[in-house]
This record gives structure tokens, C-alpha cells and sequence, in this order.
């Protein structure tokens, strides 16, 4: 009977420290997002109008791509609340915000100005730092 009960409390010892283990190298929870080399977790803000831009994209489309109008080599994350996370590779980038709306027959309608969409006037420049915070103020008021 001892005999057992020294072998279950050497089984129980040893999964709680292969646990704790598990527990403290990695299965839990960690502040820094787990990227790529030569890549970074960049987020931001983005605002129209002094407004939090909502139920909209963004998009960084490298400098150095050949064919800029080529979407597949865009990096594409959701705005939501007038905030976004992508990540995406270093670099230097032309930066594309877009929103739409529904209008008449099914067509829809862009309802950010070109100058921040297709004839964008927006860059932004990834470093190597784990973390960028990038913010676009986009200021429509004047073209209504």
C-alpha cells in the first residue's frame, strides 16, 4: 500500500511540474505577437473628420511593387471603431483607406475621397520596431 501510494504521488509531481512548465514557457498568454522575420505588428488609428472611421479598410501597398492596381500584393486589415492591426513586412508603403456604401441598383459608392483612396496621398514607413503605431487623419470637410 505505501509502495503505491509513493509511485502516485511521484506520477501526480511530475505532471504538475511538466504543467507548471508548459504553463510558464509558452502556453500562456504574452504581450509581444509572434511575427515573422523582417515583418512587424503595426496598428493605429484612423479618423474622418475628428471620427473614429468605422466598418472600413485600409490597405499599404508597397512602393516597390511594380503593378500598384496588383490587390494581392496589398496588406489589407478591417477598420473597426477607428482602429486596425496588420501585419506586414518593412518597408515604405502608399496607404489606400476605403469605405463604401450601397447605392441606386446594387451599385456601390466610395464615401472616402480619392486623394485618400485611389489617388492617395497617405505613405507610412514600417521600421523595424515590434510595434508601430500609425495614425491617419483623414479631413473630408471641406470637399461636401
Amino acid at each position: 500500500m505505501a509502495r503505491s501510494l509513493v509511485s502516485c504521488c511521484y506520477y501526480f509531481g511530475t505532471i504538475a511540474v511538466l504543467v507548471g512548465h508548459c504553463l510558464n514557457s509558452g502556453c500562456s498568454y504574452q504581450d509581444t505577437p509572434h511575427v515573422r522575420p523582417g515583418w512587424v505588428m503595426a496598428e493605429g488609428t484612423v479618423s474622418l473628420n475628428q471620427q473614429p472611421l468605422d466598418d472600413a479598410k485600409i490597405s499599404f501597398v508597397p512602393d516597390s511593387l511594380a503593378n500598384p492596381k496588383d490587390q494581392e500584393k496589398w496588406f489589407t486589415a478591417a477598420i473597426l471603431r477607428g482602429r486596425f492591426k496588420v501585419e506586414i513586412p518593412l518597408g515604405d508603403y502608399k496607404v489606400r483607406v476605403q469605405k463604401y456604401r450601397e447605392g441606386p441598383g446594387y451599385v456601390t459608392v466610395p464615401t472616402i475621397a480619392k486623394q485618400y483612396n485611389d489617388n492617395t496621398i497617405l505613405s507610412a514607413k514600417v521600421t523595424e520596431a515590434t510595434f508601430n503605431e500609425l495614425s491617419f487623419e483623414l479631413d473630408q470637410s471641406q470637399d461636401k
